[in-house]
């Protein structure tokens, strides 16, 4: 087993090793998770989205039609330029 040690600023940051990121297959802008074990033991992965893991992030529709996009994306901006519109008379 080999050991590669890192230091932990006081902002809590730490630096991991370009040899440990090239062994996890990761670089900027990737992502990390740090797995606490029911042991004690703390495993650093590789955070890798899949469609598989994304699914269920966003709300499905109804089983109805949600209709046309251009009158959905209408309605919205309507909604927001009303909300951005009040905002402004209450200032």
């Amino acid at each position: 087993m080999r050991q590669i040690v890192s230091s932990v600023t006081r902002r809590g940051q730490v630096t991991i090793p370009a040899r440990v990121r090239r062994h996890l297959g990761v670089d900027t802008p990737d992502k990390i998770a740090f797995v606490l074990r029911d042991d004690g033991q703390v495993v650093l992965e590789p955070v890798k989205f899949t469609a598989a893991s994304l699914s269920g992030i966003v709300p499905a529709f109804s089983k109805e039609s949600p209709g046309d996009f251009r009158d959905i994306i209408e309605a919205a901006t309507e909604e927001n330029a009303a909300r951005v519109v009040a905002k402004m008379r209450r200032q």
